[in-house]
């Protein structure tokens, strides 16, 4: 009643809205979380051995989960930090509201001498994913290859073979199923997710069905179109502002295309890990569907303090055959849990160097320093970290086609995406990329078009940790 009040109407329908829509959200959250807390796969105590512990139920980490115990005999333990995926994480634009929090680990860089003179303490916030999905849960839902000249480096000039960018790509595009038509999305023309991470699309009265989908496990049929072996989700931005950031990227003499596939620089609109309005991280197309196997433990609110060795005189011969680990419910009593293939760390850039140098692997300084026994002196481990530079540049358009607080906070627009999956909620905040040559051995500049208008200054503050003055 006090909803439709706000809004400046009264008398049926209108005094039902508010009541409505926080019924509705109320069940969603509610049935959610339910199912969250029946989890199959997810233990309190693990078993004494397993074939590969995998720590970090992250990006990659969920996918290697998923993937290995494809093999039945394989007996696999996935051990996270945090715990599952809130509710709040499929919502594409909730990912500003889950920095900050628990399910973030809240890092941030050292305070330097010249610069972030704008941020508090003269830190940068580096949010990560402290959850099942890692990053992938609470990112903006860009899905982008990274840069060929990279991955070309660590394949032609430190010797990582099979790591090149052509060795690579073919994985790439056997993980992703992308969405050419979302048309077919909204008119509802395409099934929900089966256990198996499969959905159809049709559409009738046409003859060809590759337009739908593309990519590594996709099955063409004459009605239909299923992607196989749960894979990465996107779906291509089509806004009216995307089309004035493509167009001003023509303008500026930028080819437009897909710089996933034919175009090495210049501006796309941005393919985003978005599924009928739900956010489709890897813990959601890959683990999701894989928690129902017998052959699959997940271990939640747990860190990894060390991995465990062969006791073997050589070094070159000791082998992981181990960790020990700490609950969040008794952070005092450490665990044991053994592998009898291996240990794969897979903590992301901070964690994982962080594991293998407390595991007495690392630059021998570091391990003398802090008093840990060396296993193997490697003077790379923690080292040579490097991620962009986020500078900011705000514009003013002159039709009201951005997201803006006003806009999602709608009755319509909220009760239009809990009960349909549509809406202004269900974008990526994210709709334009672009890559632009400069000079240089590494010629990049990185462009994002970054659909948010109007944002509430004490929400950008808390997630930038910039000064409001």
């Amino acid at each position: 009643m006090v909803l439709a009040k706000q809004m400046g109407v009264g008398g049926w329908p209108f005094k039902w809205i508010g009541p409505v829509v926080v019924a509705v959200m109320g069940v969603f959250v509610y049935t959610w979380q339910a199912w969250f807390t029946t989890s199959p796969g997810v233990v309190h105590k693990p078993d004494h051995i397993y074939d590969f512990i995998i720590v970090g139920g992250g990006t990659a980490g969920s996918v290697l989960a998923a993937r290995l115990s494809e093999v039945s005999s394989y007996k696999v333990l996935l051990i996270e930090a945090g715990g599952e995926e809130p509710w709040l994480s499929t919502v594409p634009l909730g990912a500003p509201l889950l920095q900050g929090t628990r399910y973030d680990w809240g890092y941030k860089t050292k305070p330097q001498k010249h610069n972030s003179e704008a941020l508090h303490d003269k830190k940068s916030s580096w949010p990560r994913g402290k959850m099942l999905g890692g990053s992938g849960s609470l990112n903006y839902n860009v899905h982008m290859f990274g840069s060929p000249q990279d991955y070309d480096l660590w394949a032609d000039e430190y010797g990582a073979k099979g790591w090149s960018f052509n060795d690579i790509k073919k994985y790439m595009n056997m993980a992703q199923c992308k969405i050419l038509r979302p048309k077919l999305f909204k008119e509802g023309h395409c099934s929900s997710p089966n256990h198996k991470g499969e959905f159809e699309c049709t559409s009738e009265g046409s003859s060809s069905r590759r337009e739908r989908g593309e990519g590594g496990h996709v099955r063409q049929k004459q009605d239909a179109v299923q992607c196989y072996d749960p894979p990465i989700r996107t779906v291509t931005a089509d806004s009216q502002i995307t089309q004035a950031f493509l167009q001003a990227g023509k303008e500026l003499g930028l080819p437009v295309g897909n710089l996933n596939e034919d175009i090495d620089y210049g501006v796309m609109a941005a393919e985003t890990t978005v599924f009928k309005g739900r956010r489709w991280s890897t813990a959601k197309g890959y683990l999701r569907p894989a928690l129902g196997r017998s052959n699959l433990h997940v271990l939640l609110h747990t860190r990894v303090i060390k991995v465990l060795w062969e006791d073997k005189r050589v070094v070159e011969d000791k082998r992981a055959v181990g960790v020990t680990y700490m609950t969040r419910d008794n952070p005092q009593l450490n665990g044991t849990v053994y592998a009898r293939g291996e240990v794969i760390l897979s903590g992301g850039a901070i964690n994982t160097p962080q594991i293998l140098v407390h595991s007495g692997v690392g630059p021998p300084e570091d391990l003398e320093r802090l008093k840990i026994t060396a296993v193997s002196h490697r003077d790379g481990v923690g080292q040579n970290l490097q991620d962009q530079l986020n500078l900011p540049l705000y514009v003013s358009v002159t039709q009201p086609v951005s997201l803006n607080p006003s806009k999602l906070g709608t009755a319509s627009n909220i009760l239009e995406y809990f009960v349909n999956g549509k809406g202004d909620l269900g974008r990526a905040a994210i709709e334009g990329v672009g890559i632009v040559p400069v000079r240089g051995d590494h010629p990049e500049v990185g462009v994002i078009l970054f659909n948010m208008g109007a944002v509430d200054k004490h929400l950008y503050s808390s997630v930038s940790n910039m000064k409001l003055e």
